[in-house]
């Protein structure tokens, strides 16, 4: 599709009848995407940065770690290496309770990781009144599963 300025997302968890009767409604703050695949891709990281933020966890490895960085697993504390301390399950999980969730319990009012995020949650769905298909990305069933995908995730 052209000229799309996709400034909004919409996003719907669950299939068949275990799809959610609502919708998180983010507002990207940024210049417009001109493709749903921008889009999402900068929504997927946004939402994974937050989520880490808000859960806090981490990619990186432990001080006991670095000692058996030659290992499969640290003699410390037994950790698989190079494994993250968190899996995609947690953070569909998370995803879903977005829709229950409060500005305070996202986090975002004070992320302060290394990424800048251009999505803005808790946006009203009134907001999406008036618009056209190009101005918003939607996920109409699955977005945990679809957001997990973009960023290279296995899904549970």
């Amino acid at each position: 599709m052209k000229n799309k300025k996709i400034k909004y997302a919409v996003l719907h968890f669950g299939y068949v009848e275990s799809y959610g009767v609502g919708s998180v409604v983010a507002l990207n703050q940024g210049a417009p995407f001109e493709s749903d695949r921008q889009a999402l891709e900068s929504l997927a990281g946004d939402l994974l940065a937050l989520f880490k933020d808000a859960k806090g966890v981490k990619d990186t490895e432990r001080e006991c770690c670095k000692a058996s960085a030659k290992k499969k697993y640290c003699s410390d504390c037994g950790r698989k290496i190079g494994v993250a301390e968190w899996g995609s399950y947690d953070f569909q999980e998370w995803m879903h309770e977005l829709l229950t969730a409060t500005i305070d319990s996202m986090g975002s009012c004070g992320y302060e990781g290394a990424r800048d995020t251009v999505w803005e949650f808790g946006v009203s769905a009134s907001d999406l009144i008036g618009l056209t298909a190009n101005d918003v990305v939607w996920l109409d069933e699955k977005a945990d599963e679809e957001i997990c995908k973009i960023l290279g995730l296995e899904v549970d």
